[in-house]
């Protein structure tokens, strides 16, 4: 998928699934009330039904409806597979689960178990959840599950809470599934738990996923499959609008705010994620957005993770322990051709951006904004990438100046580590990197390769970046001090020291935008466009052409258009000018 199909392909999917929803028929319309009558036919809202346990005892047709009388509690769990939609579904004539009359139904969990969620929907095809809230009791993992094989899923405009991963199921077979969620796809497993059966067109839009406070045990926003498979099989997901907050976790397993996990192809945009892992301080720490066996090896940009903000992944009370707690993340199990572009991070106690830990090649970091990442020592850096072939380039990084704790602060704009030998491709290029805190020993790194074991990072090519004065890079065990040392070993060409000159360094904090809008976080934060003095302008190297040849997109963090006399950092306007008397 090229870039420049990103919007249309997001406008398009919601188009899809306005009109989805306005051609159902030929189904039948189910009542539900809490002062209905089961021996009711359910049929109008005048014979309306009472229970879960009712709705789960009839059989459904494509294009039926099953309406929840809004304001009313119903207590239980249920299913929608092949036990009661006997024709499997049609994915262009879906079931719709919903709230009818005033205000949102609630449902209300009162199962255990691993894998019993409140609402289970498996083995079907064409179903339609919105417009209500779902409540987990506090023993219950999940709040909707979507299992395999199915096709077009819809889940939208529900609040769902309290689904947490409790540990009290005994380890077995099954152990590698024990995970909650307020949403859970496992394109990978089927609602018999055997096999490796696909998923396709599954969208999660427009819903709040939260925990009661921020210690609350709730274990990921959205999570998916994380059992092994030949390959990905879970396709054209689009997780978009969502508000994820208050994922605390405790479990077995580090919570995440969005874990796209088992997915071949998709789009994650415009969720604002914060508030998550503060009961976890283990290495392999929590997320806020992750892609995790996930990507195609023939699609450049087959999974794109854009638009989105993530803060406060951090433990409570604030310590400097284990890994991880990053706000992006590119990790294990071979991910590739992921695109991380146009998000904002700040405020998390780990790396804003990572490519870890058995990621694959392909992997793309760029036009994103960060500010005080990394402020835990949690990664080491800002960027924390591993030996695979990667892209990181037009990124503005803002380590602040050492405040009233010295020994909370990054190590590093950029870290690598996992001592293996970097490949010839990686790159690193027209950044701005203000380091502008030394680490615990007094030093400010700009990139750090120190280890009990350092990797090569021979190959690793940095050029036309942008830092402020005082940093250090140590390179292959040794340290260099100035950029004339790092210009005589072959990095950095094109590279600048000096302030970058932004229009409010610091500046950037909470970003006032609405997910369900998808309408940010841009234009915030205005704090980093580079003012007309700056150093980064015009001082970028150009990606698109030879040796490079990268498709970069046509956009920057903040909607200008690419050029081919780019700047430095994520903004990629150029004021008009004396000395140039034009604009881009």
């Amino acid at each position: 998928m090229k870039v420049a199909q990103i919007g249309f392909v997001a406008f398009a999917m919601m188009i899809w699934t306005v009109n989805a929803i306005a051609q159902v028929a030929g189904g039948t319309a189910y009542y539900f009330a809490a002062n209905g009558r089961n021996a009711n036919n359910c049929t109008s809202r005048a014979t309306a039904c009472q229970t879960i346990a009712r709705a789960q005892g009839i059989t459904y047709a494509p294009g039926s409806s099953i309406n929840f009388r809004g304001g009313d509690n119903f207590t239980g769990c249920w299913v929608l597979t092949p036990t009661n939609v006997a024709s499997g579904g049609d994915k262009n004539n879906p079931i719709i689960v919903q709230s009818y009359g005033t205000g949102r139904a609630t449902l209300t969990s009162n199962c255990t178990g691993n894998l019993v969620p409140l609402l289970d929907i498996g083995g079907v095809s064409g179903v339609t959840v919105q417009n209500l809230k779902f409540v987990g009791g506090g023993q219950t993992y999940v709040g909707i599950l979507v299992e395999g094989p199915g096709d077009t899923i819809v889940i939208q405009n529900n609040e769902i809470t309290g689904f947490v991963y409790n540990n009290i199921d005994p380890p077995g077979p099954e152990s590698e599934w024990n995970l909650g969620a307020e949403v859970l796809v496992v394109g990978l497993g089927s609602y018999k738990m055997s096999g490796c059966n696909p998923l396709n067109n599954i969208q999660v839009l427009n819903n709040e996923l939260h925990g009661a406070a921020v210690t609350s045990p709730d274990d990921n926003g959205i999570g998916s499959s994380v059992v092994a498979c030949p390959s990905p099989n879970i396709s054209n997901v689009h997780f978009a609008g969502n508000h994820v907050w208050n994922m605390g976790g405790g479990g077995s397993f580090p919570p995440n705010g969005i874990l796209v996990a088992g997915v071949a192809s998709g789009i994650v945009e415009h969720n604002l994620v914060h508030d998550i892992g503060a009961n976890q301080t283990t290495c392999g720490g929590p997320i806020g957005i992750m892609a995790l066996n996930a990507g195609s090896g023939t699609s450049p940009g087959s999974i794109l993770i854009q638009f989105n903000e993530v803060y406060n992944v951090q433990p409570v009370p604030e310590q400097g322990l284990g890994c991880d707690f990053a706000a992006y993340d590119i990790d294990g199990g071979g991910t590739l051709n992921v695109t991380v572009q146009y998000n904002y991070s700040h405020d998390n106690a780990g790396a804003a951006w990572m490519i870890c830990c058995g990621a694959g090649d392909g992997n793309v970091i760029r036009y994103n904004i960060s500010e005080n990442d990394d402020k835990y020592y949690k990664s080491g850096g800002v960027v924390a990438v591993s030996d695979v072939v990667f892209k990181v380039y037009n990124n503005t990084i803002w380590v602040p100046p050492v405040g009233t704790d010295p020994e909370n602060h990054a190590q590093a704009c950029y870290v690598f580590g996992y001592n293996g030998t970097f490949p010839v491709g990686a790159l690193i290029a027209n950044n701005i990197c203000y380091a502008g805190s030394p680490d615990q020993w007094g030093q400010a790194w700009y990139a750090n390769s120190s280890g009990q074991v350092p990797p090569d990072i021979a190959n690793v090519e940095f050029i036309h970046n942008l830092y402020n004065d005082g940093g250090l890079w140590h390179i292959n065990g040794d340290v260099y001090h100035s950029l004339p040392e790092v210009l005589a070993i072959g990095k950095e060409a094109g590279s600048v020291v000096s302030d970058p000159k932004v229009t409010n360094p610091g500046g950037g904090g909470t970003c006032a935008w609405h997910p369900t809008r998808h309408n940010g976080p841009q234009p915030c934060p205005a704090a980093y466009r580079l003012l007309t003095r700056s150093l980064g302008l015009d001082a970028g190297v150009d990606l698109q052409a030879a040796p490079y040849n990268l498709d970069v997109g046509t956009r920057d963090y903040y909607g200008n258009p690419i050029t081919t006399t780019p700047n430095i950092g994520a903004d990629q306007y150029m004021p008009e000018t004396s000395s140039t008397g034009r604009k881009k």
